[in-house]
């Protein structure tokens, strides 16, 4: 029996439509959170390809798509970041996900006019269940991608490829706690959510609810960071992340239990910073 040919290729805006609810379970196409996500995805795309020419690959078996991986340059660090691998689930035995890493890690080994004729420092990635507890951690390091060392915060769930050097300050990209926000927005939960994800709008949602649970009366502010003003890409690179007070808590995606106990305790220092202001006046 003939064996079937991977063929991978760079995503551009001509595919888009094509790649439009790839990861998305045919029972939640039409679902209004993920067209809205699908929608956000897509804005987010073209965006950066025209901004980089490309930000992902695509595979292909006879002609049909059956994965992809995602990639955003980060210019001023000089890094790839790997947003997500996906490959269809029936197709997991056809080492398609090792093919689109290889052929991502042959892209960035060249010079890249956005990084200044140079090639990257490092690819970075973050494995994480979502949207699907598909463990991708074994393929990378398999493929050359280190672990950070156990000092760092997120060193169970950050990977890095060297191409010039070792690479482990990301994780102080992740970990910022201060955010420069609106006089407007002081004493508000605001939830960012990144749109490279067609998930990112239910992921919101379910963490919007969350929050509700635990103080019925904070103001919520929805933002989608790449349509946002700078200041907010500089602490937001995860999947989904909470600010409360201009305090960053974090990213939902890795320990559920965790980060809410982490809002939990954030949502009542805020109070109590408040009540001693009601009672200082």
């Amino acid at each position: 029996m003939q064996q079937q040919q991977i063929k991978i290729e760079d995503i551009g805006g001509n595919i888009l439509d094509d790649l439009e609810g790839l990861c998305v379970p045919e029972e939640k196409i039409d679902d209004p959170y993920f067209v809205e996500g699908n929608f956000l995805w897509k804005r987010w795309m073209l965006k950066n390809i025209k901004k980089y020419g490309s930000v992902g690959k695509v595979a292909y078996l006879d002609s049909k798509i059956v994965g992809m991986i995602q990639y955003i340059p980060k210019t001023e660090q000089k890094i790839v970041e790997i947003k997500c691998t996906f490959v269809k689930k029936e197709k997991k035995d056809m080492n398609i996900r090792e093919s689109l890493l290889k052929e991502t890690i042959k892209e960035f080994e060249q010079p890249k006019q956005y990084f200044e004729n140079e090639r990257a420092r490092a690819l970075i990635t973050l494995t994480h269940p979502f949207p699907r507890p598909i463990d991708n951690a074994e393929i990378y390091k398999e493929n050359g991608f280190k672990q950070l060392s156990k000092t760092h915060k997120y060193h169970e769930y950050l990977l890095y490829y060297p191409l010039n050097e070792d690479y482990t300050a990301y994780d102080s990209l992740i970990e910022s706690t201060d955010l420069p926000i609106d006089e407007l927005d002081k004493n508000k939960a605001l939830i960012l959510c990144n749109s490279h994800c067609p998930y990112c709008i239910e992921e919101m949602m379910e963490t919007f609810n969350e929050l509700r649970k635990l103080d019925s009366n904070i103001p919520i502010k929805l933002i989608v960071p790449f349509e946002e003003p700078e200041e907010f890409t500089s602490i937001f690179s995860m999947p989904l992340c909470v600010v409360i007070n201009g305090k960053s808590i974090g990213f939902s995606l890795l320990d559920n239990e965790e980060f809410i106990e982490s809002m939990r305790k954030t949502l009542k220092s805020t109070g109590d910073l408040v009540d001693q202001k009601i009672k200082a006046n």
